[in-house]
């Protein structure tokens, strides 16, 4: 996952993990700390995007969050 403005800067990155068996086409929690400056932006996006070993465009999969960062 990643926090990025809407320039699209990488502001930071991290993998999200779980303790649950992610090997199921189930929902499962997960979890990942971002650290960032939020003074850098004042809107941006949380990018969330599905691990992909394979490298095939389709099973690629991004989901983009709009967010607002407070000053």
């Amino acid at each position: 996952m990643a926090l990025v403005t809407a320039e699209n800067t990488v502001l930071s990155q991290t993998a999200a993990a779980t303790e649950e068996d992610w090997m199921t086409e189930e929902m499962i929690p997960f979890s990942a700390t971002l650290t960032f400056n939020p003074q850098e932006a004042l809107i941006g996006y949380l990018r969330f995007e599905k691990a992909n070993p394979s490298g095939l465009p389709e099973n690629a999969y991004t989901y983009t969050l709009p967010v607002r960062f407070e000053q």
